[in-house]
């Protein structure tokens, strides 16, 4: 028997459904949430910064 034998068909992994919809979530509110928050701060927290280099 060959001593790598083992590792040709290893056993599937079975990722529970609560986690799967935890994972889900989180990338939602990643690719959502980080993009809406930069977005945020262009519109108003820079041109805050502007205004003050101005007056």
């Amino acid at each position: 028997m060959h001593p790598d034998s083992a590792f040709h068909h290893p056993d599937p992994i079975v990722t529970p459904t609560g986690e799967r919809i935890f994972m889900a979530c989180a990338i939602t509110i990643v690719l959502v949430g980080l993009p809406a928050a930069l977005a945020a701060v262009f519109c108003f927290v820079v041109p805050l910064l502007g205004s003050a280099w101005v007056h």
